[in-house]
């Protein structure tokens, strides 16, 4: 089997990621050039603009192949004695990779993406440039920017380490501060043992505030009145699962009483199936319960 051909295999088994990132280092190790192999599996990563459109399923699917793919071909680079963090990569292909380094960055856009919400193509960059040890090919100030739109991923403080940013850590957190990202800013600084350079809970208090607004102000969208109150139910009780999730990941208990959260779940889980129960009609309930 060729790259390609391993990229259209997980894409077509793409319900099976998780048994496919424990088996696919493996089977890597058994090619003659893995990392030749993956090249040009990522290849299909951009479509070529001259073909037909792909569906926009499809081609998330393929990209998601892609950095899979680079993911497990990382743990095959790894330096024996240094880790992942070090990969030892053949020039021929670590030349390869710098080109398409530059073609995705140049045809991606991918500051534009990281800037909209869009993350997929800045952690397949990001993650190119890590498993290939190519970072420093491109500058710091770039990529902090990049780590900002993927700062919510499990992987990213591993990413970080690999293309070198830890030592920008501290620069990176106080970002996703002042960008509005307290769950990712409390994410990263747990990771890097640097919780004590800001205030969780008056964090947390003040995105799910700000949460509250904004749910409040869905209700005065122009939707139908059913699906603005849809949307505003489930724009706090997402936020409020954040919380409480951050609550108890950070210990945080003792400065930020959980049972308020737990019941406003409660109520707004129970109005959603009220909702759902009464095919959508939400008349009686114009007024939503108050938190505690």
């Amino acid at each position: 089997m060729d790259g390609d051909g391993l990229r259209r295999f997980i894409v077509e088994h793409r319900k099976e990621f998780a048994s496919l990132r424990h088996e696919l280092p493996g089977a890597l190790k058994c090619a003659v050039d893995p990392a030749r192999m993956v090249v040009v599996a990522l290849e299909a990563y951009l479509p070529d603009p001259s073909s037909s459109t792909r569906k926009a399923s499809d081609a998330s699917a393929s990209r998601r192949a892609c950095i899979l793919l680079l993911e497990c071909l990382q743990v095959v680079l790894a330096d024996p004695v240094l880790g992942v963090d070090h990969p030892v990569v053949p020039s021929h292909v670590k030349e390869v990779a710098k080109d398409m380094a530059e073609k995705w960055r140049s045809r991606m856009d991918v500051q534009k993406d990281a800037a909209g919400g869009s993350s997929l193509d800045a952690q397949a960059f990001l993650q190119l440039l890590a498993t290939f040890g190519i970072s420093s090919e491109y500058d710091e100030e770039e990529l902090c920017g990049l780590i900002s739109a993927i700062a919510r991923r499990k992987k990213t403080p591993a990413l970080c380490r690999a293309i070198g940013l830890s030592a920008r850590i501290p620069a990176i957190v106080d970002k996703l501060v002042e960008d509005g990202k307290p769950i990712e800013a409390l994410s990263m600084a747990k990771e890097f043992g640097i919780m004590d350079r800001i205030q969780p809970v008056s964090l947390l208090k003040n995105y799910l505030k700000d949460a509250r607004r904004i749910a409040h102000s869905m209700l005065k969208s122009g939707h139908s009145p059913a699906a603005a109150q849809n949307d505003s139910m489930m724009k706090e009780l997402s936020a409020t699962r954040s919380v409480l999730k951050c609550i108890e990941e950070y210990n945080l208990e003792a400065d930020f009483p959980s049972s308020p959260l737990h019941k406003r779940i409660f109520q707004l889980e129970k109005a959603k199936l009220d909702k759902k129960r009464t095919g959508g009609s939400m008349k009686g309930q114009s007024k939503r319960p108050r938190g505690s």
